[in-house]
């Protein structure tokens, strides 16, 4: 057992990578739409472990932690604030960005306006995929923290209602969704649902 908090022992595991393939493209929040969509993710620490999102810059890639050449090394990795030995860590390449997720052919031009909430849509195709009901945490730095505000900020678990895409909760959902949120939260953030 961990002495800081009351978590099983676990063994890290080979990270995983893998592309969530949408064919039938993504309507986009502020219109148009990307056709055949690709997003790449990748998973790194203990399988069965909770699930941590962390996402950077535009730039930032898939592959966060320390071990791997991540971005992020100074914060994630093993006996880091974000602890590859304790929690899995969730990295998406950003649609429209760099990697090999659906992005601007070199020559290309007329890429359509990609938001924070495309962003976020691609991130929850990527648990749907995984098979992730929800995320233990969400850490997002520079552009990924404001997707992490708009994962934050929509009153329902699948993070659509009120945008284009087409909520998929029952009112029930909701409700249920809604009385999660913590105290904490709604005492120091001007959230409104």
């Amino acid at each position: 057992m961990n002495a800081l908090v009351d978590l099983p022992d676990v063994t890290p595991v080979p990270e995983r990578d893998g592309v969530v393939h949408l064919p039938a493209g993504l309507a986009l929040h502020h219109g148009g739409r990307l056709d055949d969509v690709r997003v790449a993710w990748h998973l790194a620490g203990p399988a069965g472990a909770p699930v941590v999102a962390v996402l950077g810059g535009i730039s930032a890639e898939r592959v966060v932690a320390a071990e791997e050449g991540g971005w992020w090394h100074a914060l994630v990795g093993h006996g880091r604030g974000v602890d590859t030995e304790r929690w899995q860590v969730l990295g998406i390449d950003f649609l429209g960005g760099s990697g090999g997720t659906t992005g601007p052919a070199r020559e290309a031009t007329g890429f359509p306006t990609v938001s924070t909430h495309d962003q976020a849509v691609a991130l929850l195709a990527v648990m749907d995929r995984l098979g992730l009901q929800r995320l233990h945490a969400i850490v997002g730095a520079s552009y990924g923290g404001m997707v992490t505000m708009v994962m934050a900020a929509n009153p329902c678990p699948c993070g659509m209602r009120g945008s284009r895409s087409p909520c998929r909760c029952t009112d029930n959902e909701v409700r249920l969704y809604q009385r999660r949120l913590s105290g904490p939260i709604l005492d120091r953030v001007d959230l409104h649902v």
